[in-house]
């Protein structure tokens, strides 16, 4: 009885992968380029679907008096007005806001 041995061939030819793709390199590159066609044309003409819209308002004096009430309580200080506060606290905002060291110093 002949014996038949059956051995599996698992190994990849690498120079034989690179003739093929050698020899596609127009299709490869054909295919890249158009791919990269249609996503130029729709990143340029898609309707944009993301809108960032940012409002500043002064803080109202309500919302500051819980943190601050805290604070007086453990300092001791008597002389609180949380329309002082508010109205101190809003004017420093606006003052780094608008302040071009500091635009300058961020970019």
């Amino acid at each position: 009885m002949a014996e038949v041995s059956s051995q599996r061939n698992d190994e990849i030819d690498l120079i034989e992968l690179l003739r093929v793709l050698w020899v596609k390199k127009f299709w490869i590159v054909l295919s890249a380029f158009v791919c990269t066609l249609i996503a130029g044309v729709y990143a340029f003409t898609a309707k944009e679907q993301w809108i960032s819209t940012a409002i500043v308002v002064a803080p109202r004096s309500t919302d500051l008096l819980p943190a601050r009430a805290e604070y007086v309580r453990i300092i001791g200080d008597g002389d609180f007005s949380a329309g002082k506060l508010s109205d101190s606290l809003y004017g420093q905002f606006k003052h780094f806001l608008l302040s071009n060291d500091l635009k300058r110093q961020f970019l």
